[in-house]
């Protein structure tokens, strides 16, 4: 018992590490030691080790250490798996701890935690049984009221965070919340903050996964809802830049994700619209420009090829050719991936153009070695797994 003690207490205190790998390490190595130990022990006995266990955790999600926090998300996504006879109040427990993560959100917070803490809930709506409908409704209701209700820039980040995990793990539970949700989805859509801006799209990417398996006159309409929304912001007069990225934004993920239930038809004022901000000030407008280019160009390559390869070749080149401040990395994919799109389309004086190009990009630079900016820039603009 003496050595299993200190096992437990071992991997209780490497949850607090400041390193992450430790902490990951400790978290699977804590579900194993317990299935284990259930393994050995009576129901009865091994409850009341369950018992002492979720106060420890307890402990470490209110811990002002934000690594014993963090700590304890992990272990409890791991533990939301391990079965045992109280599994119902192992469910509600774990969800109030992931409330209690959520609610004590300032400006402050770690946004790692938020990330982790609706990750955890993901899971746990998921595998939570006849639980998950209460634990749906009661956090997607406190979302959607952080969305529009609350100025901590933190809450509204945690709620965008928290509707993207239920709409892709509880899909049945959040379908009845789809029309509420793209009530109130879009103030964080256009939301000043980065990270606000790319957590609602993601979120309103995983309600149009939801949508794509419903009956087609839903599907139809919800689709148009949101292009719409996207098409009258993208229209208006002066919009800020915030506005027009997730408008943009949201545009891409319809081509990705509604096929031409919606957008073929639109194909043409999508393009024309997306080129009306190549060339605008703003920095991030102009790479989700490029970035669009090539998901017009998958989504319909002849009409892209008759209308907009050689328009998108020559922006595209000329952002290359135009300076230090240019974004390379997006660039050059954008021309890869057109390319892998509409094949032999591009013209031999083109592809000469885009050949040397690519060779001057992957020169060594100033007494460095190759440039992995293209990697980088690919990876840094990358916010959220889909």
């Amino acid at each position: 018992m003496s050595r299993r003690s200190d096992t437990l207490n071992r991997l209780l205190s490497d949850l607090g590490s400041s390193s992450g790998d430790v902490q990951a390490n400790a978290a699977r190595d804590l579900r194993v030691y317990v299935e284990a130990e259930g393994r050995e022990m009576s129901s009865e006995s091994f409850t009341h080790y369950m018992n002492d266990l979720n106060r420890s955790i307890f402990d470490l999600v209110n811990s002002p250490d934000v690594n014993q926090v963090m700590g304890a998300l992990l272990a409890i996504n791991e533990l939301i798996d391990v079965p045992y006879e109280e599994n119902e109040t192992k469910i509600m427990r774990f969800a109030n701890y992931l409330r209690m993560v959520f609610q004590q959100s300032t400006d402050n917070a770690e946004i790692e935690l938020l990330q982790m803490a609706a990750k955890a809930l993901g899971h746990l709506a998921r595998v939570g049984g006849t639980l998950t409908s209460g634990i749906v409704e009661f956090e997607v209701k406190r979302a959607l009221e952080w969305l529009e209700g609350d100025r901590s820039e933190q809450r509204r980040l945690a709620a965008v965070l928290v509707l993207r995990e239920l709409a892709q793990n509880a899909p049945t539970m959040f379908h009845q919340y789809v029309d509420t949700f793209l009530d109130h989805i879009w103030v964080t859509v256009y939301d000043p903050k980065l990270l606000i801006r790319e957590g609602a799209v993601a979120a309103l990417a995983a309600c149009l996964e939801l949508i794509s398996e419903r009956k087609k006159e839903w599907k139809r309409s919800c689709y148009l809802r949101i292009y719409g929304e996207a098409k009258r912001t993208l229209s208006a007069k002066n919009a800020d830049p915030n506005t027009i990225h997730g408008s943009l934004m949201t545009w891409g993920e319809l081509l990705q994700r509604t096929g031409e239930f919606v957008m073929m038809s639109r194909f043409k004022e999508v393009c024309d619209t997306v080129f009306l901000f190549k060339d605008t000030r703003d920095k991030l407008v102009r790479e989700t420009v490029i970035s669009l280019l090539p998901k017009l160009a998958a989504f319909c390559p002849d009409a892209f090829v008759r209308g907009y390869l050689d328009a998108s070749l020559s922006h595209i080149v000329g952002t290359l050719k135009s300076g230090k401040n240019a974004p390379v990395g997006i660039a050059y994919l954008a021309l890869g991936e057109i390319a892998v799109a509409v094949g032999d389309a591009i013209d031999d004086d083109k592809l000469n153009t885009i050949i040397e190009l690519v060779k001057a990009g992957l020169l060594p630079k100033k007494g460095k070695g190759f440039s992995t900016e293209v990697i980088n820039e690919k990876t840094e603009t990358t916010i959220h797994p889909s």
